[in-house]
């Protein structure tokens, strides 16, 4: 095998995962076109057929090694943009020559962004202890107090309150106040966060990547595949 050739088959390696995740976003896409004209059963095919791919370009970075930050197109220069957490933009930049920002999603003008605020990491008592009153305490000190704000940082990601936000900043560095600013212009624009999820439906999410599996690995079609599903579905949010 030359030297060109393996060049060529490593970046169809590379390609490949991302192959699978676009693939996942068009039958996104595709499923919501199709509901909004009532077609309500295809769209649900779409549905399967985008877990199926959302099941797979996980496996196929893994196996192939090209799930990791080095090899996002944005940091192999092979693209302009990328989706990530807001706080990797300190790992991303410290392998990209490029200076990096971070941006809202594109809108069109008086439309909602689609963006909401949700919190990634939660500090929480449990019910069971002999000392409630202590540990609410403590997070209302690392919550709260300037100190313990400090001392959190934003390692965590960068915390709601616009006076946690006010003490940091002048501490941190170009890319942690890059974070802050996307914080406060994301609150600014951000629409309601959605309800919680149903009864069930961690129940029925894993039944999806178990379904999608069995279809990708030849142990099911897409058709035995969707009926599974559904069957499956209406089981388990019958007694939810």
């Amino acid at each position: 095998m030359t030297a060109r050739e393996r060049r060529t088959i490593k970046r169809a390696v590379v390609y490949l995962p991302n192959g699978f995740t676009l693939f996942n976003l068009f039958c996104g896409i595709f499923a919501i076109v199709l509901s909004s004209r009532g077609n309500f059963d295809r769209a649900a095919l779409f549905v399967i057929i985008g877990g199926i791919a959302d099941a797979m370009d996980g496996r196929v970075a893994r196996a192939t090694n090209t799930g990791s930050i080095d090899q996002y197109e944005i940091s192999r220069g092979t693209a302009a943009m990328s989706f990530a957490n807001s706080n990797q933009v300190v790992a991303f930049q410290g392998i990209n020559k490029s200076k990096l920002a971070i941006s809202v999603f594109p809108n069109e003008k008086g439309m909602a962004s689609g963006h909401y605020i949700k919190p990634s990491m939660m500090m929480s008592v449990s019910s069971r202890s002999k000392a409630p009153d202590e540990a609410a305490k403590v997070i209302q000190f690392m919550v709260n107090d300037p100190e313990g704000v400090k001392a959190l940082g934003i390692e965590r990601g960068v915390p709601p309150s616009s006076l946690a936000q006010t003490l940091l900043t002048p501490d941190l560095d170009e890319l942690g106040k890059m974070q802050v600013d996307y914080v406060a212009a994301v609150t600014k624009v951000a629409v309601k966060l959605p309800p919680a999820p149903p009864k069930g439906a961690g129940e029925i999410e894993k039944l999806l990547l178990r379904v999608a599996d069995s279809v990708a690995f030849g142990r099911a079609s897409v058709k035995d595949g969707a009926q599974q599903f559904f069957t499956e579905v209406e089981s388990i949010l019958a007694r939810a």
